[in-house]
């Protein structure tokens, strides 16, 4: 029997937004978490800092805390990932915002599910978006689900069509629990690729969470809470899709998209690895037929320019280095509340600072 403790850290980027930051680290204190959690700190606070060096403000809360040098640019980021999920021990992550709130049943029945399903890499339940009535505190109301439209798993036996499947019914598979293992591997390739773009980085993401095994959205329950606030990344990442695509840093940014699955698709399905890249290119289309045009004479230009074989023998050789043990099970009895009575929880919590 193993605690969940010593199944799942929940690891938390952090980057501004204090007073989010510590209503989360108040609240999962608060409910005696069953998890481990992991603050990774890319922000310029020097008030936060203090506030989890002094442990007495959190005394029933197992986390560690890593400091990191500013977020100032996208590499910055990039590296702090890469560090920090390393320092992850258990054999599950949750990557979560620090405005959010994940529900722990869904999470121990994701847990579950990967223990139980070994050629799946990731699982959630539904994502909700909520809205607090004065900002970090008070009253606490769900206005709809996240994601309603491709509920189907990313289930196909090779990682070119998981690739395309995600492409084809893309949701983001940032807040999916995952193995750590392939987590890390993750954000080592990401460091690789150094993406000028948070959504790209972001798409790479959730890419690379099926490409070595596959993903289910269909856990039943509550997965976890979505606030909407002020956004720790700049929203120049994510301008209107067209907007997105004409930018200058596009190309270079999609060049290395090509450079990563075409790697991944060549190396674990045995294609070509020129052919690899215009079978993710050509798919990855189907992500915004409503910009197809625009997609296919961008892509077009991005066909063109040459390939840089340093960085793909740079992504092939981490891929070669991926640890292929086999994956750790664990034993998950550990009690907890159901969704309703921890969502009744948060409603007294939040309301508790009017």
């Amino acid at each position: 029997m193993s605690s969940s403790k010593e199944l799942l850290t929940v690891l938390i980027p952090l980057k501004g937004r204090d007073e989010y930051t510590v209503r989360i680290s108040k609240y999962l204190n608060h409910i005696n978490t069953p998890f481990r959690v992991l603050f990774a700190d890319g922000g310029e606070s020097t008030y936060i800092e203090n506030f989890f060096k002094d442990k007495d403000n959190l005394p029933d809360l197992k986390y560690d805390y890593l400091r990191y040098p500013y977020d100032k640019t996208m590499s910055n980021f990039h590296s702090k990932m890469a560090s920090a999920t390393m320092a992850i021990k258990t054999p599950y992550t949750l990557l979560h915002d620090n405005d959010d709130f994940f529900i722990t049943e869904t999470i121990q029945k994701c847990i579950s599910f990967l223990n139980q399903n070994p050629d799946y890499n990731t699982a959630r339940g539904k994502i909700h978006d909520f809205h607090v009535s004065r900002g970090a505190y008070g009253e606490p109301y769900i206005t709809g689900e996240m994601y309603t439209e491709y509920r189907d798993p990313v289930d196909s036996d090779t990682v070119q069509g998981r690739l395309l499947d995600q492409c084809s019914r893309f949701h983001s598979n940032y807040h999916n629990v995952r193995r750590t293992r392939n987590v890390q591997m993750t954000y080592k390739l990401i460091e690789i690729m150094d993406f000028t773009n948070y959504r790209f980085a972001h798409q790479a993401e959730s890419l690379l969470s099926v490409a070595w095994g596959k993903g289910t959205r269909q856990v039943e329950g509550p997965h976890l809470l979505h606030q909407a606030s002020t956004m720790s990344v700049g929203s120049e990442h994510f301008p209107p899709q067209d907007q997105w695509i004409r930018a200058e840093y596009w190309k270079d940014d999609f060049v290395g998209m090509m450079d990563l699955c075409g790697a991944l698709i060549h190396h674990y399905d045995n294609a070509p690895l020129l052919e690899a890249r215009e079978i993710f290119a050509n798919g990855y289309v189907r992500k915004l037929p409503n910009l197809k045009d625009l997609l296919m004479r961008k892509i077009s230009l991005c066909k063109e320019q040459k390939v840089d074989n340093n960085r793909i023998h740079l992504i092939l050789e981490a891929i070669k280095a991926h640890d292929t043990e086999s994956t750790i099970l664990a034993t998950n009895n550990t009690e907890h509340s159901t969704a309703q009575e921890e969502f009744d929880l948060l409603k007294v919590f939040l309301n508790s600072r009017l």
